[in-house]
């Protein structure tokens, strides 16, 4: 028998994790029923493009130029993922050289998906933010199983998931380590939900991006919540990460 000493801080903070993933859950179920009724669904690359503005590396470019100019290296055999999105829009506003493969992953797969006939474009039932959805995606990708460009936009489906520095750890690791060397993400944060929240995941991106010796590109920007009727302070954060040469396994946490 193993006996491990814990502190009184990491017990609680097992404790907290435990409910952060059970509350996942939870809102996952409801999310698929809804998934439906998002007026978001499915939309182009100028809408992504759009979204996304704040945190583009370079905004004379636009995403799209960004995109196939950084990684240029990689035409034609780059590997694209929608996470939570059919992505079907958004990598069709793509060169269409760019590409090897493209992947839309979502919830609940929609019968007006269920033929698509674009050899380079999959669209799959995977929950992506759980382990088993992670699971179909990465065999799903094939080969390495690594991404050069991912994008998580899921507006209504994020909204609600934990505000915590931890939740956000764990979202953003998962997509991350799916990066390939030169590979980049755009994602979304759940939606803040007051000062404290807010100022505690601010705190750590900017850790992250202050202490990642050169081997991480980050860029991030807060976004007033699409929620109605909440306080007007409550945000979400737009992020942009780029995993360089000599990039940990690991997002810091």
């Amino acid at each position: 028998m193993v006996y491990i000493n814990m502190s009184g801080d990491q017990i609680k903070l097992m404790g907290n994790w435990r409910k952060i993933l059970n509350s996942r859950d939870r809102i996952s179920g409801r999310n698929r029923d809804l998934e439906y009724s998002w007026d978001a669904y499915d939309k182009g690359l100028q809408d992504y493009s759009i979204f996304f503005e704040k945190v583009c590396p370079d905004k004379k470019a636009g995403l799209k130029l960004f995109v196939e100019n950084t990684l240029s290296d990689r035409r034609g055999q780059a590997v694209g993922v929608d996470v939570g999105g059919p992505g079907l829009m958004l990598f069709q506003g793509f060169d269409p050289n760019f590409f090897y493969k493209t992947i839309g992953a979502i919830l609940l797969k929609r019968y007006e998906y269920s033929e698509i006939l674009d050899e380079k474009h999959t669209i799959i039932e995977a929950d992506c933010l759980k382990a088993r959805g992670l699971r179909r995606l990465k065999n799903s990708l094939g080969g390495d199983g690594k991404v050069d460009i991912l994008f998580e936009r899921m507006l209504g489906g994020i909204k609600n998931y934990p505000a915590s520095p931890e939740y956000l750890w764990s979202l953003l690791n998962n997509l991350y380590k799916l990066l390939r060397t030169g590979g980049m993400m755009f994602a979304q944060s759940p939606d803040l939900r007051g000062k404290e929240d807010k100022q505690n995941i601010q705190n750590w991106l900017d850790n992250l991006q202050n202490n990642s010796c050169g081997s991480l590109e980050l860029k991030h920007a807060s976004m007033p919540s699409m929620v109605h009727n909440v306080p007007k302070e409550d945000v979400y954060e737009i992020i942009y990460l780029r995993k360089l040469e000599g990039a940990p396994d690991d997002l810091p946490r």
